[in-house]
């Protein structure tokens, strides 16, 4: 599923490319991916401008001179291109908008994805704009604001980073890759992190999405940008989906658990689980109880 990176990259794409263009016309393939019937949606969204391109986390908003914005929800991994349909299977296209240069900006494959329309004014009235915490990129609170939130807080480290209502962008691909960056395993409570650690954690952060949308993105599904070139950042991810390949930095053995049903990739050796004071007193008090000592 793309995640802030790929849709801070489709945003540049669209702020680059298509402000200034407008919406003359708009065919609908597949009526389940509107918030509205067919002929209201065109209506409000034929004769638009295209004005500016925002990221609200993985959400991404087209802001149009009348007034209102297209929401762009890509969910499995759909395509949101500058393409002619026939490059397509008439299937695979669910909104074609006709631009005024004569070309078309496609939303294909969108799969469980959907390209809804509100007032601009409105926009927080959108489930995932509306809940979303502060922005991964754009508006991560400090290392100082983290470790006040992590005091006595029993959140796993990986949870935390996927719950968007706390930090907004960050899904389970790069939730991986961020915590094997900070040397930190995904159960590990947030209470548990000393300064040191949330220092890392808030680095891995902002290193970790701008070296993917310095690359273009990455993607195990089909993901690409405006111009359909597809991300190449997949290819040196670190740990997720590598499970029994080598880990980049001690060479040991990555492996895979399911937290909250999600596939979670760490290196044993890089990340070792910690534990809050008084769990961590109690599992050496066991450990010499069982080794006699």
């Amino acid at each position: 599923m793309p995640e802030l990176p790929e849709l801070e990259v489709l945003r540049r794409s669209i702020e680059k490319t298509l402000v200034g263009r407008t919406i003359v016309d708009v065919t609908v393939g597949r009526k389940e991916c509107l918030n509205m019937a067919p002929e209201e949606y065109a209506s409000i969204v034929s004769g638009g401008k295209i004005v500016g391109a925002r990221r609200f986390g993985k959400t991404g908003v087209i802001d149009l001179d009348n007034g209102y914005s297209l929401i762009v929800h890509l969910a499995l991994g759909g395509l949101f291109v500058q393409a002619s349909p026939e490059e397509f299977e008439p299937k695979d296209i669910q909104i074609a908008y006709h631009l005024d240069d004569g070309s078309t900006l496609l939303a294909a494959k969108l799969m469980l994805g959907n390209v809804h329309v509100r007032p601009t004014d409105e926009l927080a009235e959108d489930n995932r704009i509306g809940k979303m915490g502060p922005d991964a990129l754009d508006a991560l609170p400090s290392a100082e604001e983290l470790a006040e939130t992590f005091r006595d807080n029993r959140t796993g480290a990986k949870a935390f980073l996927m719950d968007q209502s706390r930090i907004g962008g960050i899904g389970n691909m790069y939730a991986n890759e961020i915590l094997f960056e900070a040397r930190i395993h995904p159960a590990t409570e947030l209470r548990a992190l000393s300064a040191d650690d949330v220092s890392r954690f808030h680095e891995a952060i902002s290193t970790v999405l701008e070296q993917a949308i310095a690359a273009g993105g990455a993607t195990d599904t089909i993901f690409a940008d405006l111009d359909g070139r597809v991300p190449t950042h997949q290819e040196t991810l670190k740990v997720f989906g590598r499970e029994g390949q080598a880990c980049p930095e001690c060479a040991g053995k990555i492996r895979m658990i399911r937290l909250a049903t999600r596939a979670t990739y760490y290196c044993p050796t890089c990340q070792k689980k910690k534990y809050p004071r008084k769990k961590a007193a109690k599992k050496r008090a066991k450990a010499r109880a069982k080794s006699g000592r």
